[in-house]
Order: structure tokens, then sequence, then C-alpha cells
């Protein structure tokens, strides 16, 4: 696996454990934050927040993160709608 997957996972996990009210974007952008802190020296690149979300979005799927309580994807409003 992938040494930025594995970091990002075992963020989110404690991450939602301390706020379990994020959704996946807010955590995403807070995992790539706690990311960059750690400077590991095995993690080259530091993946944006689209791709950690996808990844977090798909360890949840298959059941490697548990997926908190509150977490649901909010609804856009009409007029976000409207432009894209």
């Amino acid at each position: 696996m992938n040494p930025a997957r594995r970091a990002c996972v075992g963020l989110a996990a404690s991450l939602w454990q301390e706020q379990p009210g994020l959704s996946l974007l807010e955590a995403s952008n807070e995992v790539r934050v706690r990311l960059r802190a750690l400077r590991d020296p095995a993690i080259d690149r530091v993946p944006g927040i689209e791709v950690i979300a996808q990844w977090l979005g798909d360890a949840i799927a298959a059941g490697e993160l548990e997926e908190p309580a509150g977490l649901h994807k909010r609804n856009r409003s009409q007029r976000q709608r409207r432009k894209t």
C-alpha cells in the first residue's frame, strides 16, 4: 500500500475519533495539513484534498476505516447547483 495513503487513513481514523462531525472534505483538508506536518521521508509528495477524499471514501467502502456516525454528504444549495 502507498505510504501516503496508509498515513492518510490512519490520520483520518484518529481525526474522526476527535471530531466525528467532520465531513469527508473537511477531514481530507485536515488530514492533508497533518500529513504535511509529519514530514515523513517515506512520503515524497503530499497528495491533494481530492485524492485524499477519494482514498478515505475507498477505505470506508473497503472496511479499512470505520465511517463516523456523523458523516454525511451535505446537499449543495440550488444556487451552487446552477453554477456547475
